[in-house]
């Protein structure tokens, strides 16, 4: 058996040297999980009985995109009362095909925040790259004064853009 030189073994533990470099330094940049499936995020305002209106920026061929809001546990109990409800319409898309799926209200705590986020709704059969949405959501109490959310679009784990 042959025994390796010198060089080819400061050549070997140089390159393992490299590569637990890389490896370590790309888990501590990663963005925590939770801001790695945020596609979209969009600032509202609530207030004076007015329905909440915007519009989603989708950007995957298909599927299903998950949308929340983020606000403080006590804004969510103002605008839904105790039994959570709200109404949610698609106003309009540039996709005959997409539907709006209302999704059961479920609180999900956020990482590093006071805040949590809820569970609002599903769009569903976004078959074009790049679409847009319009959606209303219309809450049973919003305050007199403004109460300030951001609604979140989750993206699929499948998702490569």
């Amino acid at each position: 058996m042959v025994e390796p030189s010198p060089n080819m073994k400061t050549i070997w533990q140089l390159c393992t040297i490299c590569l637990t470099v890389c490896i370590l330094s790309s888990c501590a940049t990663a963005p925590s999980n939770f801001d790695a499936m945020v596609q979209e995020r969009i600032s509202i305002q609530i207030h004076d009985s007015k329905p909440v209106t915007f519009v989603i920026h989708t950007r995957s061929p298909g599927g299903v995109a998950t949308v929340g809001i983020r606000c403080s546990p006590e804004v969510w109990s103002s605008l839904t009362g105790s039994n959570g409800q709200f109404k949610c319409q698609l106003i309009s898309s540039r996709w005959k095909g997409v539907k709006i799926r209302q999704e059961a209200p479920v609180r999900h705590e956020d990482p590093g925040s006071d805040t949590s986020y809820y569970t609002l709704f599903s769009l569903l059969g976004n078959y074009q790259l790049f679409s847009k949405a319009r959606v209303e959501i219309t809450f049973p109490n919003t305050p007199a004064e403004v109460a300030h959310a951001e609604i979140l679009v989750f993206r699929m784990p499948t998702d490569s853009l």
